[in-house]
């Protein structure tokens, strides 16, 4: 079995939109993606987990994509790649996931976001992608990095092709907070402050909405829960 105190993880960000660059629209911090790292930081304290933001330096291009993992397969060898998007980045998913298999083999890529919960089954077909988190990442991931998956509802594998059932986080008070240490924050404000005149940044009060709009993919599904 793997041991939890050399795992290595690399984590990407993946740009949340091909023109966020000049004038057209900001950075879109991954606040989300914060917060299951810094869960994974909380439950698997002794990992290695590399971080390469995409969104930042707007790797779009799959040469430059190819150039980056190449550099990075040089000096860090992933047990588990771990990402995320909406699914309107689904050809860049499909780009990136396949330049992982080849120069990275031996690894595991683990999706989630809305990509995952609404597109698993597309994914499924290129038979690349080992596990799919469908709703809310947390717990999910850490039992995927631990080997407990069999029994989280919210995971899917390419071994079992069964419809998933997301699995509610309840006590969101229980979860850790994001680790913004990990990320570029400067460049994600000043974005912000570009397109706002403010110096901001995203929260998450509370997780889930009640109603069943057509036209929504509510990743957090419709059980209203609140942080205190």
């Amino acid at each position: 079995s793997r041991s939890f105190r050399k795992m290595n993880i690399l984590a990407i960000v993946i740009p949340h939109s091909e023109r966020h660059t000049g004038s057209y629209s900001m950075l879109n911090f991954p606040l989300g993606f914060a917060y299951v790292i810094g869960e994974l930081r909380q439950q698997l304290p002794e990992a290695n987990i590399y971080i390469k933001d995409f969104s930042i330096d707007s790797i779009i291009d799959e040469h430059e994509i190819k150039e980056i993992l190449l550099d990075i397969n040089k000096r860090f060898k992933p047990d588990y790649i771990i990402y995320g998007a909406m699914i309107t980045r689904f050809t860049y998913i499909r780009i990136l996931s396949r330049l992982l298999k080849n120069i990275f083999p031996q690894s595991r890529q683990v999706l989630g976001g809305s990509a995952a919960g609404s597109g698993y089954n597309y994914f499924l077909r290129d038979g690349v992608i080992d596990y799919f988190v469908i709703g809310e990442g947390e717990i999910a991931i850490v039992d995927i990095l631990k080997g407990n998956y069999k029994n989280n509802l919210s995971v899917v594998v390419k071994e079992n092709k069964r419809d998933s059932e997301r699995q509610i986080i309840r006590d969101i008070d229980s979860l850790s907070f994001p680790s913004y240490k990990d990320f570029m924050i400067k460049e994600y404000v000043k974005s912000h402050y570009h397109f706002t005149g403010w110096n901001s940044m995203p929260m998450i009060a509370s997780r889930g909405c009640p109603y069943s709009c057509n036209f929504c993919y509510s990743n957090f599904g419709n059980v209203v829960r609140n942080r205190d």
